[in-house]
């Protein structure tokens, strides 16, 4: 009798374990060296790395007030936040155009512990249903953080897969 009361309680607790419908945020490391796989739907990681330039531009833009300060301010860029698990990863590429472009610009200083940082970047990737369409939407958010995790602003930026004879993203 003890044994049946034990697995009732481990199969119920399974149960709910499965039934839980509270989405879970994945944080993404992944790295070029990995096996890569060919999806579908197309979304390779050049696919993600247009929107992290569009969002890195932005926020480059709309931050001035920021950067403009002498020392050019410290930032962190965090690991990238993958929300919808039916997206494939394939970010290294998105962080590395993200680092790239804001090396480039010098108007942040990137380093690598967030305890020595100014600002953060937080990186958040889902897919947006769209019942219209086949592929899927991808919103890409950058949002930055002072060192006291208070929020400066968000940059949000779509892409799509656009529907013609070379199935591109835009």
């Amino acid at each position: 009798m003890k044994k049946q009361v034990t697995l009732t309680a481990l199969l119920l607790l399974g149960a709910c374990t499965v039934l839980s419908t509270e989405p879970q945020v994945r944080y993404v490391i992944d790295t070029p060296y990995g096996q890569q796989e060919i999806y579908d739907d197309m979304i390779i990681p050049d696919v993600y790395a247009i929107a992290a330039t569009r969002a890195t531009n932005r926020m480059l833009d709309q931050t001035a007030e920021i950067f403009e300060q002498n020392p050019a301010p410290r930032l962190y860029i965090k690991e990238v936040k993958k929300e919808s698990e039916s997206l494939p990863d394939g970010f290294y590429y998105a962080k590395e155009v993200t680092k790239s472009i804001i090396e480039g610009s010098r108007t942040f200083t990137r380093v690598n512990n967030m305890n020595d940082a100014d600002y953060n970047l937080e990186i958040t990737v889902r897919e947006l249903a769209d019942p219209n369409r086949d592929t899927p939407v991808i919103e890409y958010k950058s949002t930055l953080f002072d060192k006291n995790n208070a929020k400066i602003n968000e940059w949000v930026e779509t892409i799509r897969q656009i529907q013609n004879d070379d199935r591109s993203w835009w």
